[in-house]
């Protein structure tokens, strides 16, 4: 017996093509927007209905049903030029101080206004117990911060620690003031929030303020003419329900941002993921991935021929074709199933050309020619675009294990210039992790600022860019650690916390008696590292070694003092008289070290200036004249 007839005949479900408005506005790695069958094949529903009406409503055009799309095959011999920058980027006149291209985004006002909420919010706790938060202190406590993300320890309090003091954090503020301000800041009113069932609450309300001031900031920085588009993680393993998993990135779980960036990662625009993207108002709904990019793109000047890079999860047609009106020439990666009935070749096929093989398509959606290209090396890769197709081709170097050389390999001018201007957001990744701020808390918001403080590489490559326009060498250009250091001491660490011209420690003088005295070295002794950062000196028992040399050289100390024996020979006069030591102090002194701890007009005049005696030169001499007065009362 048929089942259909036992169980009831069911109809046939007919499964229409979507609307052009689409409701997708909730963000999925593994979603494919714009993904549409190029042949549709509606089937009949078995019903009480004449066949005559059947089809007439298969035959009646429908107005969500998507057009098709044609492509065809070309030759790959048409040569494509990039499109001219209408624009440039504005030359600096000079270069300023370090501070001063931090402050263009940490702001009086935004600084003050976290002094304010802050104190607020301390109240709210605790109306007995106040956090008097001032504007120094704020200052201060960014400052450590900073200092913390260049020297780690595994804990904030070990900074404080008898056994790891850390002198430039623990002298500047307390430990219990550090952690009361860091408890307590806050940047939102929370007498403001929404109630927690309203529909329309802002999930990122406790760190509104912190985007609302820091967005026009970033959006008003000078664009060049290449741009890209990723999603970069914000590490974070802890609970929160605005936590992202993507397998692919290093980082795998964390809070997910969406940036706008240029090749070298110069920041532009940012939008912090929240689960729900909507469609930009006065753009079509494209879907959530093409969504992102026209709420990113918005800051974009129209007219400019401005270059747009994107991977396959971004890419779609519809997306490159509403970039195109405004002149915004785009190119990235794409899925195949979103290339909608493009006859692209099998992976099989390409790889029996061989390496380097490719083939070139093109169409027009919605008056906008866009090219598609499969290329094959290792692996396939399609990529779609509105200027670049496979011409000109160049060579690129790939090994070859059969062969166990590297060969020449066929590249189309897509792939080239996608290679060369897609990695401005893993760029940023990059120099953010150098020196990333690991301040453990719960609180969502505190990671998300911290993270904007991370940022604050914009501003040195503000600075390199400003460099450059000046002519400033390479060479002479502070480094990324440099440039933090000297944001660290501006925000409120005194320049004296990173180096202290101060009398030689109490040790080094037990050992100037010592050589004064002709004696011998005493038994093991170790010294606690000292809070001025100088190197403590350890001695150990007399191994008769004539070359017998001690040294102690500690984390961040800037001197290195060494015990030398010179003499184990025993007296002639008295063969019981112990071997005579002196002890030789010898400076390890950089003075670039210097200059990174002075104010540039400071060490140039003592670099001109010959009787300028660094505090190492000075001990070192204090010991020579010791060495030398021992000496002579030897003999």
């Amino acid at each position: 017996m048929d089942s259909r007839s036992f169980y009831g005949k069911r109809g046939l479900r007919t499964r229409l093509p979507p609307e052009d408005k689409s409701d997708d506005s909730c963000l999925s790695d593994s979603e494919d927007d714009d993904v549409v069958p190029y042949h549709h094949t509606q089937a009949r529903v078995s019903s009480s209905s004449s066949e005559d009406e059947d089809e007439d409503a298969v035959d009646e055009p429908s107005a969500s049903r998507k057009r098709a799309v044609r492509w065809k095959k070309t030759g790959c011999q048409e040569q494509r030029e990039v499109p001219p920058w209408e624009s440039a980027l504005p030359e600096a006149d000079t270069v300023r101080a370090p501070i001063e291209y931090f402050k263009d985004f940490f702001d009086d006002n935004f600084m003050d206004h976290i002094v304010e909420q802050s104190n607020v919010f301390a109240m709210q706790k605790n109306p007995n117990k106040g956090l008097a938060l001032s504007r120094d202190e704020l200052d201060q406590f960014l400052g450590t911060v900073t200092f913390m993300s260049i020297c780690r320890l595994p804990r904030s309090r070990l900074y404080w620690a008898a056994e790891s003091r850390v002198p430039t954090v623990a002298d500047t503020m307390s430990r219990d003031r550090w952690e009361a301000i860091k408890a307590n800041l806050h940047f939102n009113n929370n007498d403001d929030m929404s109630p927690p069932n309203d529909p329309h609450k802002d999930r990122l309300f406790k760190v509104r303020p912190v985007i609302d001031f820091l967005l026009p900031k970033f959006q008003g920085i000078p664009k060049t003419q290449a741009l890209c588009v990723d999603e970069q993680m914000v590490p974070f393993k802890g609970r929160s329900s605005l936590k992202q998993y993507i397998p692919s990135k290093p980082h795998k779980w964390g809070y997910k941002v969406f940036l706008l960036c240029d090749p070298q990662g110069m920041v532009h625009s940012f939008e912090i993921y929240t689960g729900r993207i909507d469609a930009v108002p006065g753009e079509p709904d494209i879907g959530a991935s093409g969504n992102i990019v026209l709420k990113l793109s918005q800051n974009i000047q129209p007219g400019l021929n401005h270059l747009l890079f994107c991977d396959n999860w971004f890419t779609s047609l519809k997306l490159f074709s509403s970039l195109s009106k405004k002149d915004v020439h785009c190119l990235g990666t794409v899925h195949a199933n979103r290339l909608q009935g493009c006859p692209l070749p099998s992976d099989a096929s390409l790889k029996k050309k061989g390496r380097g093989s490719f083939e070139e398509f093109e169409t027009v959606v919605d008056a906008t020619k866009l090219i598609a290209l499969k290329w094959y090396d290792n692996r396939a890769v399609t990529t779609l675009s509105t200027f670049a197709g496979a011409e000109p081709v160049t060579s690129v170097g790939r090994w070859e294990r059969s062969k166990k050389m590297t060969v020449q390999v066929e590249c189309p001018s897509a792939v080239s210039i996608y290679n060369k201007f897609m990695g401005g957001v893993d760029q940023l990744d990059a120099l953010i992790a150098y020196y990333r701020i690991h301040v453990r808390s719960k609180k969502f918001y505190l990671k998300i600022f911290f993270h904007f403080v991370d940022m604050v590489v914009v501003a040195w490559l503000l600075y390199r860019r400003d460099c450059d326009a000046v002519g400033v060498p390479t060479k002479q250009q502070m480094d990324l650690l440099k440039f933090k250091f000297y944001i660290a001491t501006w925000e409120g660490i005194p320049c004296s916390v990173f180096y202290a011209e101060t009398a030689p420690p109490r040790i080094l003088n037990d050992v100037l008696d010592l050589v004064d005295a002709g004696g011998s070295r005493p038994p093991t002794l170790a010294i606690l590292p000292r809070a001025d950062n100088f190197a403590a000196i350890v001695t150990d028992e007399e191994s008769g070694d004539e070359n017998d040399t001690d040294m102690a050289r500690l984390p961040g100390s800037v001197l290195r003092a060494e015990i030398v024996g010179l003499d184990n020979a025993s007296s002639d006069d008295d063969e019981g008289e112990p071997a005579k030591k002196v002890a030789k102090f010898s400076a390890n002194w950089d003075k670039r070290d210097l200059k990174t701890k002075l104010p540039q007009s400071e060490w140039l005049a003592e670099e001109q200036d010959e009787s300028f005696l660094t505090p190492a030169d000075a001990f070192e001499k204090f010991f020579d004249d010791g060495r030398h007065r021992a000496s002579r009362e030897g003999n």
